[in-house]
C-alpha cells in the first residue's frame, strides 16, 4: 500500500505507452494514475506541474483538450513563481501546441518568447518544433531548424526521440527527394528504438513528400504502409487527421481512390 511508489509505476508507464505509440493505454494509464494521486495528500498531480504538465500532454494528443488547458494554465501559474525553467518552458510549448490545435495560432506565439539555450538539447528542438507548427497552423512554411536545434539535434546527450522528431520537422522544409530519404532514416531509428508512433509519423510525412515529388509509386506504397500502421498505434509528433490527410495526399497520386477515400 505504498501509494507513492503505485503513483510513480502508473505515471511512468503512460509516458512511456504515449512514446511508443499506444496513447489509449497511456491515458488510461495515467487517469488511474491520477486515482491513486488521490491518496497522497500535497502530492496531488494537479499540484506537481511537471507531471500535471506531461499528463496535459497526454490528454492533449487523445483530444482532451478542456482538461488540457485546465492543467497547463494551473501548472505556468506555479512554475511563474520560481519554478523549474526546463518545465516551464515545457509547459509553454505544449499551451502554445493546444492553441494551434484549437485554431489560435497567435495566442501560441505569444507563448514562446522564453529563451531556451541554457536548458537540455530537448528543450530547443522542442521550441523550435512548437514555432514550426505555429507557422503551419497560420498557414505559412513550415521554420527551418535554428541554430540552437541543429546542435541540439546532434548531441549525444539529447534523447534519440527527440533528435527523430527534429528530423522529420527538418523533413517538412527541405526538397522532396532529400525529405524522402530523411523520413525513412527516421523509420528505421524508430522501430530500432522501439518508437511506433515516431514511425508512423515517418511513413505519413514520407508518403505527401512522395505524392509532392511525382513519386507515385512510393506515395502509394507508403501511404499503404502507415494506413496498416494506423490500425495499430497512434501518430507522435504529428495528429491523426494530419496523418489521415498525408495518406489521402499519397493515396490519391497512386490513383487509390479507395485508399484515398478511407484515409
Amino acid at each position: 500500500q505504498n501509494w507513492w511508489v503505485v503513483y510513480v509505476a502508473l505515471r511512468n508507464v503512460a509516458l512511456t505507452s504515449a512514446w511508443t505509440g499506444r496513447l489509449d493505454q497511456a491515458v488510461a494509464t495515467s487517469d488511474e494514475a491520477v486515482h491513486f494521486s488521490g491518496r497522497l495528500g500535497d502530492a496531488l498531480v494537479e499540484r506537481n506541474p511537471r507531471d500535471s504538465g506531461r499528463r496535459a500532454a497526454l490528454l492533449r494528443s487523445a483530444g482532451r483538450l478542456g482538461e488540457a488547458l485546465t492543467l497547463l494554465q494551473d501548472a505556468c501559474a506555479v512554475l511563474k513563481h520560481g519554478g523549474s525553467d526546463y518545465w516551464l518552458a515545457f509547459c509553454a510549448d505544449q499551451m502554445a501546441l493546444l492553441h494551434a490545435d484549437l485554431g489560435q495560432p497567435g495566442r501560441a506565439r505569444d507563448l514562446l518568447g522564453q529563451d531556451v539555450h541554457s536548458l537540455p538539447p530537448e528543450a530547443a528542438i522542442s521550441r523550435w518544433i512548437t514555432k514550426s507548427r505555429e507557422a503551419r497552423a497560420a498557414g505559412n512554411r513550415p521554420l527551418a531548424a535554428s541554430n540552437e536545434a541543429l546542435q541540439a539535434i546532434n548531441d549525444p546527450a539529447c534523447p534519440a526521440r527527440w533528435m527523430m522528431l527534429g528530423m522529420l520537422e527538418s523533413a517538412r522544409d527541405i526538397d522532396p527527394e532529400r525529405a524522402l530519404a530523411l523520413c525513412r532514416h527516421v523509420d528505421e531509428q524508430a522501430q530500432k528504438h522501439g518508437h511506433a508512433g515516431i514511425g508512423l509519423h515517418a511513413v505519413a510525412l514520407a508518403a505527401d513528400r512522395a505524392a509532392q515529388s511525382g513519386d507515385v509509386a512510393s506515395a502509394g506504397t507508403l501511404a499503404s504502409q502507415a494506413l496498416s500502421l494506423a490500425r495499430h498505434v497512434w501518430p507522435v509528433g504529428m495528429s491523426v487527421p494530419e496523418v489521415m490527410l498525408c495518406l489521402q495526399r499519397g493515396f490519391s497520386a497512386a490513383d487509390n481512390m479507395a485508399g484515398a477515400d478511407e484515409a
